[in-house]
């Protein structure tokens, strides 16, 4: 294991510390989700496939590293998790999720703020969002979504969706036929 992580380390141009730091925090997110505190990743972030948010937030080679060595560290990491980790996640996939419910079954990245959640699936082109207890979902064929965030304002809450083509919003996208 040392070894492996000595090669990415090597590979990724970052300490072993910092590649450690994203094992655990990938172990501690069920291998889905990681936050990390770490100088040489920008100090604190958060990764999920398709989306990566660093402190030093302009430097888009940064977050480029991070998504690469988090998407490799993924297997890896999940293989050699602790039992509890897996077992915890094992447990979570025996429940359906909401968006299981919407016909999306498996998940790149999901939210939730307020009273608003998200799920998108780039496999299915398929985002679902859930808005108290009214679930639409979203034709996303034709755009590769780099990313998804929530905005708040005094009143309403907005989904925001980061494509190849510029920032969107969900009545830019079309109901699956």
């Amino acid at each position: 294991m040392e070894q492996k992580l000595e090669r990415l380390s090597a590979k990724y141009n970052v300490s072993l510390s910092a590649v450690k730091t994203l094992v655990e925090a990938l172990q501690r997110g069920n291998c889905q989700a990681a936050q990390f505190n770490h100088p040489e990743l920008g100090g604190m972030g958060q990764w999920m496939p398709n989306m990566v948010m660093v402190g030093d937030m302009f430097n888009h080679q940064l977050k480029a590293t991070v998504d690469q060595l988090c998407r490799e560290l993924v297997e890896f990491a999940c293989n050699d998790a602790p039992s509890s980790a897996k077992a915890a996640s094992s447990s979570q996939t025996s429940t359906t999720s909401w968006w299981q419910k919407a016909g999306i079954t498996t998940v790149d990245t999901q939210g939730e703020q307020n009273t608003i959640a998200y799920a998108y699936s780039r496999a299915q082109h398929r985002l679902a969002i859930k808005q108290g207890e009214r679930v639409t979902v979203y034709d996303t064929s034709g755009y590769v979504i780099t990313g998804i965030s929530q905005q708040q304002s005094s009143q309403h809450t907005h989904i925001v969706i980061h494509t190849q083509q510029g920032n969107i919003t969900p009545d830019d996208l079309s109901s699956p036929s």
